[in-house]
């Protein structure tokens, strides 16, 4: 029965489609071609409302963002700045050296304005080596001589315009006695200076209009200055008057009553060469009740031949002397940390080490940026 429909069915199919055929034209690519087109015409509707919306959205969130604390883009640093200590704030926008040979740029007080002028040098407690009050400069510098070395942007008083802040050397054996940081604004008189900061070694700025500074302890006439030197950033906010440090260190050394330190040195047996290998162990303890961050050893070059680094010892060179840096880090309290060195010294450093009138050297003893005592290393026992 089933079978005989669908016979009968698509007899009757096959008739109205015989009966239809004159009729019916095929549509060709026509309409095809009308399809694409309106795809087309769909997709780039599409892409140009995207196009617009990338720049719109970008462009209304920059307009409606509050640019209160806004400062100016800094240019990269010409000169690797150095590295504050573990645990101390430091700035984030770093002084560039000064290009007088570039063009004058409006706004701010520029670079120009400082190399080729009159400057209003500010008043610092300064014996002299800095000139105080208006100071003519020619291509950065002035007679005497002072030397324009850095500047940084940063908005200090918060009126929505940054000031400049200059690093001056003027002149001296001790850079670090004999520069100051000028901090100037522009108003419809000219150039203005709110204050300035004396013995910066260098300058920077951060995101909130602090300038910071940083001081050295390191004195040429001391040799060991080079090994015990301390290099300190120093934050200064604007009080409307005056700039007052309120980050940082405020000295060089700390007293820290419950870090002892002890230090021994053994010489072996010499080789066939008459070298003789060198072993200095150094125990770092603490007899506070709080743990002590930061603990930083300081140890000069015993002898001229090479050490074997052993633990959280860093070997460090520097321009004048060769020293080995170990990096202890926290001391817990009531606990004690050991490190050990290892030296082959040379058979011309042996008298010079065992001498029982004297000491084989000097352990200096640091708490991040802060110097805590020293230890002398007595003679090497054999």
């Amino acid at each position: 029965m089933a079978d005989d429909l669908d016979r009968m069915l698509g007899a009757a199919f096959a008739e109205l489609t015989a009966a239809r055929a004159p009729h019916v034209k095929p549509a060709g690519l026509a309409p095809v071609r009308a399809r694409v087109h309106r795809r087309r015409t769909v997709r780039t509707a599409l892409a140009a409302a995207a196009a617009v919306l990338v720049v719109v959205i970008p462009v209304a969130a920059f307009a409606t963002r509050d640019r209160g604390d806004a400062t100016p883009p800094i240019p990269a640093v010409s000169a690797s700045a150095p590295s504050s200590p573990a645990g101390t704030d430091a700035p984030t926008i770093d002084a560039v050296n000064a290009d007088c040979s570039r063009p004058p740029v409006e706004g701010p007080v520029s670079v120009q304005d400082l190399c080729d002028g009159t400057v209003p040098m500010p008043a610092t407690d300064h014996s002299g080596l800095c000139p105080e009050g208006p100071t003519l400069f020619s291509a950065g510098q002035s007679g005497g001589p002072v030397l324009l070395l850095r500047t940084v942007r940063a908005d200090v008083d918060h009126d929505g315009r940054p000031e400049t802040a200059a690093l001056y050397h003027c002149g001296g054996a001790d850079p670090g006695r004999s520069t100051v940081a000028a901090v100037l604004t522009r108003t419809a008189e000219g150039v203005r200076a709110l204050g300035g900061l004396r013995a910066a070694a260098d300058i920077g700025a951060d995101e909130s209009g602090r300038i910071w500074a940083r001081f050295d302890s390191d004195r040429p006439a001391d040799p060991l200055s080079i090994v015990d030197a301390v290099h300190q950033w120093r934050g200064f906010g604007w009080d409307g008057s005056a700039f007052v440090q309120d980050r940082g260190s405020v000295s060089f050394d700390v007293r820290a009553a419950g870090l002892t330190v002890t230090a021994a040195l053994r010489l072996d047996r010499p080789g066939p060469d008459g070298v003789r290998p060198a072993t200095l162990t150094i125990a770092v303890g603490n007899l506070d009740r709080d743990a002590h961050a930061g603990v930083d050893l300081r140890i000069p070059a015993l002898t001229g031949g090479p050490v074997a680094e052993r633990g959280d010892c860093i070997l460090a060179d520097e321009s004048h002397t060769t020293y080995n840096r170990c990096l202890v880090g926290t001391v817990a309290a009531a606990e004690t940390r050991t490190v050990v060195l290892h030296y082959l010294v040379n058979p011309a450093d042996v008298p010079r080490l065992t001498d029982p009138a004297g000491v084989a050297g000097t352990v200096f003893v640091h708490l991040g940026d802060r110097r805590a005592g020293q230890v002398a290393i007595p003679p090497a026992t054999t």
